[in-house]
């Protein structure tokens, strides 16, 4: 199996030394994103399949600035019956000494990664429109890796939707955030990855410190025995889906809700209120507790 090795230089612009936990934080951000470049080339490379990725530290300045010097191998193999030959990119890469400062493929597909992250975080957290200068810098980045390889830009940005749902977004955008922090520490001071320099006007809208814990809203449960129930969407034949109620006791809102056996749908088929047990979830909004979803355990009495 053919190991793929390049170097790969990070240099953030601090002027002053970095603490560790920025340090360490900048190298388990790497870590991770680089174990994406893998998913991202096989889709645009037909017939390349990377069974592993590594990252192992080459040398460390922590002397201002701070520069990181890396090694990425992959481990690749390549099905040369599904192209007519080696595509160019591979000939380039495979054997060659590459410079430090050359912006290889494996680099740009770390940054698409590590941006598309970035930016749909961003949207996520301050508005749908509101990313500008990282939207730019994922844009190029794109038209490069596109350029390289041969794959369009569509296919790629669909990969990236694809591949990036809310479960992997959240999973990796700590390691995205983190890979930036020496530079978001030390007033958004510019950055250098390979070649290609990721400007202070950038850097602004990477997500720092208060974007760093980005995830789903915390939810509760909580109990309420024999409540009223005012039922304001019914299906007769599916218990999971199709009903909604207002409990007043809890919220005037109209919440989803579903019936657990042995209730069945029958049991409160076109009644417009009802008293029962329920389960409500409720999403911490800030110290504001919303509630979500009901689950209707037992019914009570009083039925009306």
């Amino acid at each position: 199996m053919p190991e793929l090795t390049v170097p790969h230089l990070v240099q953030y612009d601090t002027p002053q030394p970095v603490p560790i936990s920025d340090l360490i934080a900048s190298l388990n951000g790497l870590q991770a994103t680089a174990g994406e470049v893998g998913a991202l080339l096989e889709s645009c490379v037909n017939g390349l399949k990377v069974e592993k990725v590594s990252v192992s530290v080459r040398s460390i300045s922590q002397e201002s600035p701070l520069r990181e010097w890396f090694i990425i191998t992959l481990m690749v193999t390549y099905q040369s019956d599904l192209s007519k030959e080696l595509p160019v990119l591979l000939e380039e890469l495979f054997g060659v000494d590459i410079p430090d400062n050359y912006d290889t493929l494996v680099t740009v597909s770390s940054l698409v990664v590590i941006f598309y992250i970035l930016d749909a975080t961003y949207r996520k957290v301050i508005g749908a429109d509101a990313s500008v200068q990282m939207a730019r810098m994922l844009d190029g980045l794109i038209k490069e890796l596109a350029n390289s390889t041969g794959c369009s830009e569509d296919k790629i940005r669909e990969f990236l939707r694809d591949r990036y749902d809310k479960g992997r977004l959240r999973k990796l955008v700590n390691a995205a955030i983190g890979f930036f922090r020496p530079s978001k520490r030390q007033n958004n001071v510019s950055a250098k990855v390979g070649s290609r320099i990721i400007s202070k006007e950038v850097m602004r809208e990477i997500p720092g410190d208060v974007a760093e814990d980005v995830h789903e809203p915390e939810t509760s449960s909580h109990q309420y025995s024999n409540v009223e129930i005012e039922l304001h969407a019914q299906d007769r034949d599916r218990a999971k889906q199709g009903w909604a109620a207002v409990v007043p006791a809890i919220s005037d809102a109209r919440v989803k809700m579903q019936i657990f056996p042995p209730i069945q749908p029958e049991d409160v088929w076109t009644h417009q209120k009802i008293r029962g047990d329920i389960i409500a979830v409720f999403r911490d909004d800030g110290g504001d507790l919303t509630p979500t979803q009901y689950h209707l355990i037992r019914l009570g009495n009083d039925d009306a």
